[in-house]
């Protein structure tokens, strides 16, 4: 076999960098976070600037959607379609074991989430005789093992239901309460507490709810259409009981979002191909601070993260949102 020059193979890394999308994103604390994506694509920072390359060898078609990591050397990736693979690195990524494997035909998990040692993974419905249900798997031990269960949550969907992995922003763990939103002919908010609850956002085709965010008993949504993406007519909703119950934004976030996270108690951050808004008062209004295109925002404490196409990530500090501008 021809060997390729040394400068060759540089291009091509380069090429390979300059097409990863990033959308999982992970953080330990204001200086250490994971994150993932296309081409079987990991990273790890712990200083808060400069990124090592992690990525687990063998897995370059993968598109590792969802990563939550546990501190810099725990973590665990989620590949989204057909032949999803979990795996796990206890040694910051040098070496990565696989917890779980799933080869259905038509399988696709969207994305997990994790309260302590305990987590669930989800995928968009399947048939089943003639009922579709959404598959999922549970771990009970910091996602070293993970089982199927009996499925009385996520059960009875409409066969076009779905989940949108563009963030890994759909699935909530919280007080042992599973949650999850889906798209499909209607949105829906699915919970082990309040069942399937409609939520009142425009849904259908690429139309739905990409992603979720929850300060103790509220919750918000956000979506619209990545192929569509500066319509924003009812693409925003929020719980203040737990999702038990739903209320449109009174004003939306400027088109299509795909993540959505809090970053003070009544304060919102959204992030999407449209750019970054910002709401000071829990969506009764947005400003647009940039209409650069992002996927996903992570906050801890008072550092914001954010990951986009083309191996796009940023920092900075929420006390640079005072002034309601981004320095980039």
């Amino acid at each position: 076999m021809m060997k390729l020059p040394l400068f060759f193979l540089s291009i091509i890394a380069l090429n390979l960098q300059a097409q990863t999308s990033l959308r999982g994103l992970s953080l330990v604390n204001e200086t250490t976070a994971w994150c993932s994506g296309s081409n079987g694509t990991v990273q790890l920072c712990t200083n808060g600037k400069d990124w090592e390359n992690v990525s687990p060898a063998g897995y370059g078609t993968k598109d590792f959607r969802a990563i939550h990591a546990y501190d810099k050397n725990t973590a665990l990736i989620l590949s989204i379609a057909d032949s999803t693979v979990i795996l796990r690195t206890t040694n910051g990524g040098k070496n990565w074991e696989l917890v779980y494997e799933n080869n259905t035909t038509g399988i696709f998990f969207d994305d997990f989430a994790f309260e302590g040692a305990k987590g669930f993974a989800l995928a968009d419905p399947m048939p089943e005789g003639t009922d579709y249900h959404h598959p999922f798997i549970i771990t009970n031990d910091s996602g070293k093992t993970w089982n199927t269960f009996i499925n009385r949550i996520f059960y009875n969907a409409h066969s076009q239901a779905g989940l949108f992995s563009a963030s890994a922003s759909n699935t909530l763990l919280y007080e042992q309460k599973l949650m999850a939103i889906v798209g499909g002919p209607q949105a829906y908010f699915l919970s082990s507490e309040y069942g399937k609850v409609p939520l009142p956002i425009k849904s259908g085709g690429a139309f739905g709810p990409y992603s979720m965010a929850q300060r103790k008993k509220c919750i918000v949504v956000v979506g619209g259409s990545y192929s569509q993406k500066i319509y924003s007519d009812s693409i925003g909703c929020y719980s203040k009981n737990l999702g038990k119950t739903w209320q449109i934004f009174k004003t939306m976030p400027n088109g299509y979002k795909s993540s959505i996270k809090y970053f003070k108690k009544r304060q919102l951050i959204a992030v999407g191909t449209t750019g970054i808004d910002v709401s000071m008062n829990h969506g009764k209004s947005w400003k647009t601070i940039s209409t650069n295109s992002y996927n996903t925002v992570e906050i801890y404490k008072n550092s914001i993260w954010i990951v986009g196409n083309n191996g796009l990530k940023i920092r900075l500090t929420t006390s640079k949102l005072k002034t309601l501008t981004i320095p980039f």
